[in-house]
């Protein structure tokens, strides 16, 4: 991936990754563990339809460092009268988690090569747009 940009759209209420429920010697669950599963998924699905040469066995996850931008669309609640989901539920930066997790051993081997992010919330059909540039 190096040098390239790989966008897409991923269809969906975006789902937080945030707090662990311990069932006991050392097995951590997420606590919004049926919502989160199917979104990670979902986002998987929308990398391999992107980058298609990954499917074929072309192209490995790669060392090197990539920057990602990610703006996330979330449902308006019918009583919200703002524009902006500048205080919408989800924080931002577990919306960010789930997306970096999920694309680990696809777009990269670790999501510490993720060097540089930029990310936004906004109103919108529920969803998030990925950017990946290799540096």
């Amino acid at each position: 991936m190096t040098n390239e940009t790989i966008s897409f759209f991923v269809s969906g209420v975006p789902a937080p990754e945030g707090s662990m429920n311990s069932y006991g010697r050392g097995r951590m669950v997420p606590t919004n563990y049926k919502k989160l599963k199917p979104w990670r998924e979902a986002i998987a699905e929308g990398f391999r339809t992107a980058y298609p040469d990954y499917i074929n066995g072309v192209v490995h996850p790669q060392f090197s460092p990539v920057k990602i931008t990610m703006v996330f669309y979330l449902p308006k609640a019918k009583s919200c009268k703002l524009k902006e989901p500048t205080m919408k539920r989800a924080d931002l930066d577990k919306l960010e988690r789930a997306v970096n997790d999920s694309l680990t051993n696809l777009a990269w081997f670790d999501d510490c090569q993720v060097v540089e992010i930029n990310s936004k919330k906004l109103f919108g059909t529920p969803g998030v747009q990925i950017t990946i540039e290799g540096l």
